[in-house]
C-alpha cells in the first residue's frame, strides 16, 4: 500500500518542514521590514528642524576707553546692575583685555538676592565696519559717548546726513556718572541717559531697570520681529 511506503512519508515530511521554513522566514522578513520602516520613521520624524535659528538683537557701545560704558564693563552692568568705570577696570588689572563681542541676558535680582533671567540674549559689539544689511536690521540699542564721529558711515546717518536720525531707528542711551558735565551733543540727540553715582553702587540696579524697561519698550514698538 501507498500509505506505508517510507519514501512517501520522508517526503511528506520534507514538504511540511520546508512549508514551515517558508512561513517563518516569511514572518521574519516581515517583522525585520516592519521593524526597520519604524525605526527610520522614528528617526526622520525625531530630527531636528533645519530651520536657521534668528540673530540676536545687537546692542552697540563705544570702542573708546574713556566711555562709561563698553566692552570691558558691559556685561556686569547690564546683566548684574554693577557699575565699574572701564578706566578703573584697567587700573586694577593691567592683564585685562576687551572681548571682541559679548553676549548678555537680561536678569533680575530679586529680595533675597536670588538671580532670575527674565529676558532673551543680546549680542554687544563695539566694531560695526563689517555689519551687513541684516545685522543692521538687528540693532536695537546704542550706547552713545558724545562725539558725532561714533557713529560714522553707519547707514541713516549717511542717508540723511544728521546723527539725529539714528535715534529715530535705534534707541539710544547714554551712562552720566554723577558730578561730570554731560556731553553738548548727548543733550540735543533723543538719548534716554542713566544715571549712576560714582560710590553707591547699590543705584545701579535702578539705572539698568530702566535701561531694560526703555530697550523693552522700543523692541515692541520697533522691531517686534526680534522678540
Amino acid at each position: 500500500s501507498s500509505s506505508n511506503d517510507p519514501s512517501s512519508s520522508e517526503s511528506n515530511r520534507h514538504n511540511r518542514h520546508s512549508s514551515s521554513s517558508s512561513s517563518s522566514s516569511h514572518r521574519h522578513s516581515s517583522s525585520s521590514s516592519s521593524s526597520s520602516s519604524h525605526r527610520h520613521s522614528s528617526s526622520s520624524s525625531s530630527s531636528p528642524s533645519s530651520k536657521p535659528r534668528a540673530k540676536l538683537p545687537i546692542i552697540i557701545v563705544p570702542s573708546m576707553t574713556s566711555s562709561p560704558v563698553n566692552l570691558y564693563n558691559a556685561k556686569q552692568f547690564l546683566e548684574d546692575g554693577i557699575f565699574h568705570h572701564p578706566s578703573d577696570i584697567l587700573k586694577s588689572s593691567s592683564s585685562t583685555s576687551k572681548p571682541t563681542s559679548l553676549k548678555i541676558e537680561q536678569k533680575h535680582k530679586t529680595p533675597n538676592s536670588t538671580t532670575v533671567t527674565l529676558g532673551g540674549r543680546y549680542l554687544v559689539v563695539d566694531d560695526v565696519t563689517k555689519f551687513s544689511k541684516e545685522d543692521w536690521t538687528n540693532v536695537v540699542a546704542v550706547f552713545a559717548a558724545g562725539p558725532a564721529w561714533q557713529f560714522k558711515s553707519w547707514p541713516w546717518s549717511e542717508k540723511s546726513g544728521s546723527v539725529v536720525e539714528i535715534f529715530n531707528n535705534v534707541r539710544g542711551f547714554y551712562v552720566h556718572c554723577e558730578g561730570e558735565v554731560v556731553p553738548e551733543n548727548i543733550s540735543k540727540w533723543n538719548v534716554k541717559i542713566l544715571q549712576v553715582n560714582k560710590t553707591k553702587r547699590h543705584m545701579d540696579r535702578t539705572a539698568v531697570i530702566e535701561f531694560w524697561k526703555t530697550l523693552e519698550d522700543h523692541i515692541k514698538r520697533a522691531k517686534r520681529d526680534l522678540l
